[in-house]
């Protein structure tokens, strides 16, 4: 028995990140995403998995790291760049190219509104996701 595509009340929607870990296919180059991956996750799930005794927030971070393992296996490597290609490969497979956003955060709001049909929006974009601020939020050291 096949299950309907679409319920009759179904709001329609548009897929706003289909992706591994917090980058979806918006990315700014796989060498910058890998670097990004072992400059900030990595060290993070080392912390958590090193600590005697995990503070609030390391343990569901662990957590978080090892089910997202198990999802994606292929995340067990130190070439994150291939990871990401495959990855963005897939995706570009599934999606019907009117459908999918293949977007560059640098774009900022432009292409964005322009792809939901909605006005650009008159606040900057913002930039909140840096490598360094996550560092500093999680309490991993400042990268020299």
């Amino acid at each position: 028995m096949s299950l309907p595509l679409k319920r009759p009340n179904q709001a329609s929607i548009r897929v706003a990140c289909l992706g591994l870990s917090r980058t979806g296919v918006s990315h700014t180059g796989s060498s910058k995403w890998e670097q990004s991956i072992k400059q900030t996750l990595i060290p993070r799930m080392k912390k958590a998995r090193n600590a005697k005794e995990p503070t609030e927030s390391l343990r569901p971070a662990a957590a978080w790291w090892d089910q997202h393992v198990k999802q994606h296996p292929e995340l067990r490597t130190e070439d994150f760049q291939s990871v990401l290609l495959k990855h963005n490969e897939r995706v570009q497979d599934l999606i019907p190219a009117s459908e999918l956003l293949v977007y560059n955060v640098a774009e900022g709001w432009e292409s964005l509104a322009e792809f939901f049909g909605v006005p650009i929006p008159k606040v900057p974009f913002p930039h909140v996701n840096d490598t360094q601020s996550y560092r500093m939020d999680r309490d991993l050291p400042p990268l020299q």
